[in-house]
């Protein structure tokens, strides 16, 4: 599978390339919104990424406005998942809100993102 990972966070992002490349997935890495969008923009495969891994807070745009420019944008849907150290008082409106996206809180285990990466495209592939 083609992953997109969008966090400011370096070692996040590092941290969740190496799990994902062990696992045999390929991936492309973005330490912000703008650089996802323009990607996303100029991808060449469709659907550009087969699911995207997104922090909730990060710069201008936040992971929530990512699930909203991908349900907009894209015919075919890309399973999201987002990601967040915020607290789960935070967290529940968006769960309420998006309620067919996974959130994982930060810090979670590689194992748990990897079933959760298999759990979301095995429903979209059925």
């Amino acid at each position: 599978m083609h992953i997109g990972i969008v966090d400011d966070n370096p070692s996040v992002l590092a941290m969740i390339e190496a799990a994902l490349k062990l696992h045999g997935h390929s991936s492309e890495t973005f330490s912000n919104s703008s650089s996802f969008l323009y990607a996303l923009h100029v991808a060449r495969r469709e659907p550009p990424y087969d699911v995207v891994i997104v922090d909730l807070f990060l710069d201008h745009l936040s992971g929530i406005d990512i699930i909203e420019v991908l349900q907009a944008q894209r015919s075919q849907l890309i399973p999201t998942i987002l990601i967040s150290a915020a607290e789960e008082t935070t967290l529940t409106p968006i769960r309420q809100r998006y309620p067919v996206v996974p959130i994982m809180q930060k810090p979670f285990s590689m194992r748990t993102l990897l079933s959760l990466v298999d759990k979301v495209t095995s429903r979209v592939n059925v």
